[in-house]
């Protein structure tokens, strides 16, 4: 008959605990991936915000002489675009974490299995590095030379 919907099949009990484990499967790879790219993150932002305040370091003390005032303009703008960068990218990835971990929590009580119970928490230790190596690189840039 043209136009009638098709009978909708009705999922077997199997076939429904199979699907939930891989949709939370899913879920625990997505948490995965969003702290390892935490992780690259804070990797990246701490080496280049260390490069800044060592390579400034090294630069003046070896001229004598202090960074003209482009220069610490244009470091020092990179210094906050890069700590910002990374603070705002760690705390998104931080938040959507969270999410995928309370909708894992359903899945894990369908299927029986032991949920995440570590409490969520801001990655403090991480947003307070990358501010202090912020803090230490904008000095290192703006500190004359005597």
């Amino acid at each position: 008959m043209a136009g009638s919907p098709e009978p909708k099949v009705l999922e077997t009990a199997s076939e429904a605990i199979q699907r939930a484990r891989y949709i939370r499967d899913t879920i625990a790879a997505e948490i995965a991936h969003r702290r390892q790219r935490r992780q690259q993150i804070f990797s990246w932002a701490s080496s280049l915000l260390v490069a800044i305040t060592g390579g400034t370091i090294a630069l003046t003390l070896k001229q004598h002489e202090s960074l003209s005032l482009r220069h610490e303009a244009v470091l020092a703008g990179a210094v906050v675009v890069l700590s910002a960068h990374a603070i705002f990218g760690i705390d998104r990835h931080w938040k959507t974490e969270m999410t995928a971990k309370a909708a894992i929590r359903k899945y894990d009580e369908q299927l029986g299995v032991p949920t995440f119970t570590n409490p969520p928490r801001k990655d403090w230790t991480a947003l307070i590095a990358i501010s202090l190596l912020a803090i230490g690189a904008f000095v290192a840039v703006l500190t004359p030379v005597r």
